[in-house]
């Protein structure tokens, strides 16, 4: 029997995941400073856990798209969303 000179061999990998959503990385840092300003996490006070947030359907050729805006206007239709926004509030619970 022949001896296979190019083996593959098993390891194991270390990944890092964000506790506020689904992105994971190899690296420890850059994981934690993107946990650390995740728009899903409560306490950056982003637009995607605000209470304010929005949703807006606007018509396009064929359909209509889904955009987000602000009810306390800190925030336009379809712009960037807000870290650290003055105006954010807590989700109501369900």
């Amino acid at each position: 029997m022949e001896k296979t000179i190019n083996a593959v061999t098993p390891f194991t990998a270390t990944r890092y995941r964000c506790p506020t959503c689904r992105k994971t990385g190899s690296s420890r840092a850059q994981m934690q400073a993107h946990a650390d300003t995740c728009i899903h996490n409560p306490a950056t006070k982003a637009c995607a856990t605000c209470g304010a947030n929005v949703q807006h359907r606007l018509p396009t050729e064929g359909g209509f798209t889904i955009e987000h805006g602000c009810a306390k206007g800190a925030r336009e239709v379809g712009k960037t969303l807000n870290l650290n926004c003055p105006s954010w509030q807590p989700k109501a619970e369900v």
